[in-house]
């Protein structure tokens, strides 16, 4: 018998491993007449005890995966479920033929028996979350796996809008890829094609900020934390904007036709258009200040200032709430 838990913030690599576990016992066992796949949250114990004790056909070995067995059942409460308990006693007599694994897309608790079972009869395997130099090589090996290239700010820009949510950049990826056809990718590209929601979402934000109105942008905001965009993306986006705006309304005070600002300062002309409209709700010392301010805020993040941790993102949401009050 083997038995292997899979948890972690990674659940893109998680799936993909499991894809590749299943792809190798499929190619060496004849096929997926020995494979089983369970939702957890709504597999009984046994039920998942009698797959894996079934004699494989025609080959050595069965391969058992469950689904969020681990993580809150349908219609559990805040106590573990029985089933959970039966499991932890029915794992150590699952056959040799058997392999097991509990793929989990929320970290377990570590209290419940059956974690504890498998810790010490099993092989734990945690995904954690990309970062650094990790993020910025798959990001790369996404890029050549869909035939493009990437220069290397535009690599480094890209991976301060990563997500948890690696399946969405994969697709992000691809967009930026076709779009840019022979070339190499560009921060340009990444800026004009990303996620309209993102983009749409920072205009109306500051939008709201230039208008005085606290609850649009504070909203707002709150949105896109909760939709799970990357806190360094949304800093940089909202500093990008009014880096815009600033640049904008000093070149339409000097009376620039807005075909001269699209050239002059190599905006698409979509951004110049919409940027235009938010010129007159700031002066320049408004926009000045604003900058400063969230300035202060991207060097308290990258410098610990403000703590960010995994699942705990408060004291950034405190200090933007901040901002956002402060130019309201």
């Amino acid at each position: 018998m083997a038995v292997f838990l899979f948890y972690g913030e990674d659940t893109y690599s998680q799936k993909e491993k499991l894809k590749f576990w299943q792809a190798e016992f499929e190619k060496k066992y004849g096929g997926n007449m020995n494979v089983t796949v369970f939702d957890g949250r709504y597999a009984a114990a046994n039920e998942i005890f009698q797959a894996c004790s079934s004699m494989p056909f025609l080959s050595d070995k069965r391969f058992t995966i469950v689904k969020d067995f681990l993580a809150k059942r349908f219609g559990e409460e805040e106590e573990p479920s029985e089933e959970k308990a039966i499991m932890a006693d029915l794992i150590e007599k699952i056959p040799d033929f058997c392999i097991l694994v509990f793929s989990e897309s929320v970290s377990p608790d570590r209290r419940i028996s059956l974690y504890k079972k498998i810790k010490k009869i099993g092989k734990l395997m945690e995904f954690s979350a990309m970062g650094g130099s990790k993020l910025l090589g798959w990001i790369q090996k996404i890029v050549e796996k869909k035939g493009g290239t990437i220069e290397k700010d535009a690599l480094i820009f890209l991976s301060e809008f990563v997500t948890a949510d690696l399946y969405k950049t994969e697709n992000e990826i691809a967009k930026f890829v076709g779009y840019a056809k022979d070339r190499a990718i560009n921060k340009d590209d990444i800026i004009l094609l990303m996620d309209t929601q993102l983009t749409t979402n920072i205009f109306k934000l500051t939008d709201g900020i230039g208008q005085k109105n606290r609850k649009v942008a504070l909203d707002t905001l709150h949105n896109l934390i909760d939709n799970g965009e990357e806190l360094h993306g949304i800093l940089y986006m909202i500093m990008r904007q009014f880096r815009i705006i600033t640049m904008i309304k000093d070149l339409v005070e000097q009376r620039f036709s807005r075909d001269q600002i699209t050239i002059k300062l190599k905006l698409h002309p979509f951004v110049v258009s919409n940027t235009i409209s938010q010129v007159r709700n700031f002066s320049m010392e408004q926009l000045k200040r604003a900058y400063k301010l969230l300035i202060k805020i991207d060097t308290k993040l990258k410098s610990g200032g403000i703590k960010v941790l995994a699942g705990d993102n408060r004291e950034f949401v405190l200090a933007m709430d901040r901002l956002v009050l402060d130019l309201c």
